[in-house]
């Protein structure tokens, strides 16, 4: 399936994800992503329902 990484690998990239977001590292937290991103989320749902959980 399209999409699906290991639990190891998505662990790393939470981490660093997070680690970036709290050093307030704009830049190295943008190299995590590509520019054809859709995050899915059920609290986009909350946030965004016309959304249908998805940002791109």
């Amino acid at each position: 399936m399209h999409g699906i990484i290991a639990d190891t690998i998505a662990q790393q990239l939470i981490e660093t994800l997070f680690s970036n977001w709290n050093k307030q590292e704009l830049g190295a937290l943008m190299e995590l992503f590509s520019e054809d991103i859709e995050l899915i989320s059920n609290k986009v749902m909350d946030l965004l329902p016309e959304a249908n959980g998805r940002i791109k």
